[in-house]
């Protein structure tokens, strides 16, 4: 058996949270401003070409629902950029904790997550890899996507930094699996 790691606590990267924010805040007003220049007659279409009006209708209504749900999406990262209070990530032994503000309040127990490398991995052999290459799945049934991904995205961390400050981490849970 390993021992216990060390609690490890990630801030959110808010710059890259506004940053996101922006980038979707600006492909709603794309899709938004080009629908705004196209000003079709509405009324002549509908008279004359039935076939064309729908078509556009349908269009318009496609692009209208992408900005809405670009818009949606750059609020919830511009809300996490300016929120006021504490978010990050906790790391302890017990479990993995995120507080993301508009993204929510979750805990992960490490007794449910499921740690995976894909390929023929033996995991007693983490202490030697050169860096940080092995990057195992690491998933809870209550989270829809990898929590390594999650983590990284909301921390800004690039894969190498975080399996470095994951590697005690990652071997007691493959171990636990293992043994």
């Amino acid at each position: 058996m390993t021992e216990t790691p060390k609690p490890i606590q990630l801030p959110v990267d808010r710059t890259r949270s506004m940053t996101r924010g922006l980038w979707r805040l600006a492909a709603s007003v794309l899709v938004t401003g080009s629908l705004w220049q196209a000003n079709p007659d509405w009324g002549l279409l509908w008279q004359t070409h039935r076939a064309t009006f729908l078509a556009l209708a349908t269009l318009y209504l496609i692009m209208i629902a992408t900005s809405l749900l670009l818009l949606a999406a750059a609020t919830r990262w511009l809300l996490l950029a300016c929120w006021m209070a504490e978010l990050g990530v906790e790391i302890s032994p017990e479990s993995v904790r995120m507080k993301l503000g508009p993204f929510g309040r979750k805990t992960y127990d490490w007794s449910g997550i499921q740690m995976k490398i894909e390929a023929d991995f033996d995991w007693e052999l983490i202490d030697h890899m050169l860096g940080d290459t092995v990057v195992p799945s690491m998933r809870h049934p209550d989270c829809g996507e990898d929590l390594l991904l999650r983590i990284q995205r909301f921390a800004g961390l690039e894969t190498e930094e975080l399996m470095a400050l994951l590697r005690p981490y990652v071997k007691r849970a493959l171990s636990d699996m293992a043994g």
